[in-house]
């Protein structure tokens, strides 16, 4: 376990727990270390370091003001800070005492090793965050030695946190730019003679009883960003038999030569021949499904071959599905009169139609808009912000294992890739149909029909899988997915979207206006997902962001603390005017509307007798409790968990955990303390206990419960845990429905398995 204060632990100390200490790929990899896999021993350098860096160096605030600075409309102005940044802290000393303890540990290690030289790779702290910018954030040196190089190669590590991708993806993601820190992993160096990766399902089709594994000459560095083509392994996971390979004929390959990392030509005996031997196709196929048996979860894997042995250098789960909606190309029905305007290979399937884009330089990419299909010769990973908006994805040069073909499933936006001459033989602004599931585009729409009903590619469970949504205009396309209902629509999005203080508006007499704003949003989302329910919880601003509301200041107390101040339940009992519009609201859009798939939560309910206060609000307005209205109070406070019995018998048809308030008030930290950010854990023995409490309180008393909070997304491991207290749902991002809802399917087979 690592401690708070340790900058530098070796890979055998850590497990994914530490995952926010050391990062995901280094927690991972000291797991794999502790389960007997094959993983080329190394170190692993804390986000302590990298949190002690910043402050030693007093860079937080210069960094928070060169990006306030930022014109996120302009891609010359992200650079431009970017650079800056990147340069103030390649620049600046690392403390003493962190490279201390960098240097001894590197010196041991080159001590048990006849090379000296090392890996050197950024590591994620957070599974949600590693996912989404796993394309965005991932650097890699190979091939360093010496103690300063090593230190050097560190700082440009931390300096890539602020790549334009990355700050651009923080900002559209609304995460604080300084908040999330960076691990590094530092490993003995695998002069690799074949890479590649390996998927223990199949990424495109999602066969289970399928592992499929990659693989080209050279070095590892280019296992995700080569142009390459690989060969490519088709292994039954029953008996480890291939059942198709395609060998890629390869030219040129990166090795380690002469001192430097050179691109060379591969010999000419080599160059049409099988990269991985049957023998060793089947041995990494027997790693691959150990490895997917220790994680419960299908994984994406980085291997390499070095001297006879194989190893593992990342594994991480593979989250990526066929996209269920109307765009598949199982349930589309296409017609396609006259031969394709060009062929490709598969990268993530689907059917779109779409405006041509070409695409030269970053500046292009400000143009396009979301029924755009892009065609380029090659992506990076600076376009991953502005191309996760198309429609689908043409490129040229790439291979399987590509970024271009990892961004495409990882956002699962129809691609082909490898479609040679596609700049040239496409059109701007003409519109062609992008066959994803057979690798072709032709000119026009051939697309005749789509289907009623949507195709569901996920397994059913008796967990409840639901959303959380922020944005209205994101309801529709969120609705395609085969996911429960809304689990929160929050009431403070609402207010900040209309962005004068309500208090001014009810002055001016506009009730009305206001009312039928908060209609038109919930109407939105409830239009989109009816029949599934929608959680709408009323407005918790607290003092501070209701004072940056237009008019707000005159209206908003000054206090030392807001999260503990004036919010929640409270303001909306002292306030019942402002309440008021909101139920308003929800009236309307049940009774005027019909959409009775809208439900209330109840958000910071301190005591017993605020639920009951604001039980009466809800009541005046002839709003009543029923099997169509459901009343849920989110558990927010130590004191919901303690009088958890009260609270239920006062009235209310379900609860739902908020982790990261629960968290925040019951071990006393502020998510916005960076010093502390390490420290908070929603999977803290207090705090599974609580979870334990209140959903057994919910059980015994027959009403529902549901967990909402970024940790569902953070940690696979608690969705497991939940799931066996007996939660009734979960509401998760968007991003990470197929990756929970298979967590729960395995959780709940194990636990019918082990009953009998």
């Amino acid at each position: 376990m690592v401690k708070s204060e340790d900058f530098v632990v070796w890979l055998q100390e850590v497990d994914r727990d530490d995952a926010h200490s050391v990062g995901v790929k280094s927690a991972h990899l000291g797991e794999m270390i502790l389960s007997d896999f094959a993983v080329p021993e190394g170190l692993a350098i804390t986000t302590n370091s990298y949190h002690s860096f910043l402050k030693a160096n007093k860079l937080n605030e210069k960094i928070r003001h060169l990006i306030g600075t930022i014109n996120f409309n302009n891609v010359d102005s992200i650079h431009q800070v970017s650079r800056h940044i990147r340069t103030i802290i390649e620049r600046s000393p690392i403390p003493q005492e962190i490279t201390k303890e960098i240097f001894s540990a590197y010196a041991q290690m080159m001590k048990k090793h006849d090379s000296a030289f090392v890996a050197i790779r950024s590591s994620i702290p957070h599974e949600s965050i590693q996912r989404n910018t796993q394309t965005l954030n991932t650097q890699t040196f190979l091939n360093i030695k010496g103690e300063a190089a090593v230190v050097d190669t560190i700082r440009k590590i931390w300096a890539s946190l602020f790549l334009p991708q990355a700050i651009s993806h923080r900002n559209n993601a609304k995460v604080d730019q300084l908040r999330m820190g960076m691990g590094i992993l530092v490993q003995k160096m695998v002069q690799s003679e074949v890479s590649g990766t390996a998927y223990s399902i199949d990424p495109l089709t999602y066969n289970k009883q399928r592992i499929i594994i990659e693989a080209f000459y050279g070095l590892s560095e280019y296992v995700s960003r080569t142009k390459i083509p690989t060969d490519h392994y088709e292994i039954d996971k029953n008996d480890f038999k291939i059942t198709d390979k395609k060998i890629a004929p390869q030219n040129m390959r990166l090795i380690f030569k002469k001192g430097e990392n050179v691109r060379e030509r591969v010999p000419d005996r080599i160059q049409n021949s099988q990269k991985l031997s049957d023998q060793n196709v089947e041995k990494l196929s027997k790693m691959v499904r150990e490895i997917e048996n220790h994680y419960y979860f299908p994984q994406s894997i980085e291997w390499a071959y070095e001297k006879g042995k194989l190893y593992v250098l990342a594994t991480r789960p593979l989250t990526t599905i066929q996209k269920p909606e109307l765009k598949s190309p199982i349930t589309a029905k296409v017609s396609a009169p006259n031969a394709p305007l060009l062929l490709g290979q598969v990268a993530y399937r689907g059917i779109v139609v779409g405006k041509v884009k070409i695409i030269h330089s970053l500046k292009d990419l400000l143009k396009t808009n979301s029924d755009d299909i892009l065609v380029t010769s090659f992506t990076t990973p600076e376009y991953i912000p502005f191309m996760k908006r198309v429609a689908g994805l043409v490129v040229e040069n790439s291979g399987n294992s590509s970024h271009a073909a990892v961004f495409a499933r990882e956002f699962q936006i129809p691609t082909i890739i490898g479609a040679i001459g596609a700049t040239k033989r496409l059109s701007e602004g003409s519109v062609v149909t992008l066959h994803g599931g057979k690798g072709e585009v032709y000119a026009g729409s051939i697309v005749t029909k789509y289907p009623d009903e949507k195709t569901s590619f996920f397994p059913k469970t008796a967990t409840q899988v639901f959303i959380n949504i922020s944005d209205p205009e994101n309801a529709r396309e969120i609705a395609a997915m085969p996911i429960d209902g809304v689990g929160m629509f929050k009431g403070e999005h609402v207010f900040a979207k209309i962005g004068v203080h309500p208090k001014k508006l009810l002055e001016k007499k506009r009730e009305r206006y206001v009312i039928e704003r908060i209609a038109e949003h919930l109407e939105k989302v409830c239009a989109a997902f009816y029949p599934r329910p929608v959680f709408y919880r009323s407005a918790d601003l607290t003092t501070d962001e209701y004072r940056d509301l237009v008019g707000g200041a005159p209206y908003e107390p000054k206090e030392v603390n807001p999260q503990l101040g004036f919010r929640g339940a409270n303001r909306s009992i002292r306030n019942p005017k402002v309440f008021s519009l909101e139920l308003a609201a929800i009236k309307h859009i049940r009774e005027k509307k019909g959409f009775t798939n809208l439900h209330l939560m109840l958000p910071f309910v301190r005591t017993v007798y605020e639920l009951r206060e604001m039980k009466k609000i809800i009541r005046s307005h002839d709003l009543r409790r029923s099997s169509l209205f459901k009343l849920f109070m989110m558990i927010e406070v130590p004191s919901n968990v303690i009088l958890i019995e009260k609270f239920i018998n006062e009235g209310i048809d379900g609860i739902s955990i908020n982790s990261n308030s629960l968290t925040k008030f019951t071990l006393g930290i502020d998510r916005g303390n960076e010093e502390m950010l390490r420290e908070f854990n929603p999977r803290d023995n207090a705090l599974m206990w609580m979870y334990e409490r209140v959903i057994d309180a919910a059980k015994a008393h027959k009403i529902e419960s549901l967990f909402n909070g970024a940790a569902v997304t953070e940690f696979p491991n608690l969705v497991q845990r939940l799931v066996e207290m007996g939660i009734g749902s979960v509401s998760v991002f968007p991003h990470a429905t197929s990756h929970t809802r298979e967590i729960i399917q395995k959780t709940e087979y194990d636990i019918i398995q082990r009953n009998g």
